[in-house]
């Protein structure tokens, strides 16, 4: 068997992204689900098949489920760094060239997902956990109580 190489594809262009990440956005209740029964699932996957046919429906590329929910997975991955690099930079001290402006559809799905611990981590764990002389303390009036 001769080894065949895939072809690949066109690149998203700005539309096909921009109604992607509107259709998703109409759609990030169920997408996001964490229900994983067969009925979701099913929901989840005629949701997917959709999203695919209206942006193949743009004329400009035929795209397959797959290939929607990989550029999503995409979109999502490039928000999150973009925004913990502007939030970084935010904390900062100053000098130094002005961060990158974030485009529409970043911005957009930094909106979606601005109160999701998956997106922006998991606040005040730091302060929250005791330090081991802070244990060594509790432990010792657990003992003389």
């Amino acid at each position: 068997m001769a080894n065949i190489k895939r072809q690949r594809g066109k690149n998203f262009d700005a539309e096909e992204t921009i109604l992607l990440t509107e259709l998703v956005e109409k759609n990030i209740g169920l997408l996001n689900s964490k229900l994983t029964n067969t009925i979701t699932n099913q929901r989840k996957q005629t949701v997917w098949v959709s999203i695919a046919a209206q942006v193949s429906s743009l004329g400009k590329s035929v795209r397959t489920v797959k290939d929607v929910k990989t550029k999503w997975s995409n979109i999502t991955t490039s928000a999150k760094k973009e925004f913990s690099a502007h939030k970084i930079y935010s904390k900062g001290t100053g000098g130094g060239p002005a961060p990158k402006p974030m485009d529409a559809t970043t911005e957009r799905v930094v909106e979606l997902f601005k109160d999701s611990p998956n997106f922006i981590g998991l606040g005040g764990m730091e302060s929250s956990m005791p330090t081991p002389a802070q244990e060594d303390l509790c432990q010792e009036r657990l003992i003389f109580v």
